[in-house]
């Protein structure tokens, strides 16, 4: 049980840390001379579906705005558009967008 419990301090250390820097990455994303106006964030990763619990908990009043875009537009979009970000190299492949796509409606 000792050992449990200090694996178990040790996970909550680091998650709490690690959260505490993912909100701070949020908050940094917003220019010091404009924080004072901003109301709201809003972050459109196509990831964020995946981590909307996370996301929840890190931010606990922030609205969630679920919506839903034709399939044939999505596959357009991410297609066209090509995504440099690392992660994101499924956008390249028609197949790959597809089967992202197919993941995203089963778990939403």
């Amino acid at each position: 049980r000792q050992v449990d419990s200090k694996v178990t301090r040790a996970i909550n250390k680091v998650t709490e840390e690690y959260s505490q820097k993912v909100v701070q990455g949020m908050h940094d994303k917003v220019p010091l001379d404009q924080i004072e106006a901003v109301d709201f964030i809003v972050d459109k990763m196509l990831f964020n579906f995946r981590n909307v619990g996370f996301i929840h908990l890190l931010f606990p009043k922030a609205k969630i705005i679920h919506t839903v875009r034709n399939f044939w537009d999505v596959l357009y979009s991410c297609y066209k558009y090509k995504f440099e970000d690392q992660g994101l190299e499924w956008s390249f492949s028609l197949d790959h967008i597809v089967n992202f796509f197919v993941m995203y409606r089963r778990l939403m």
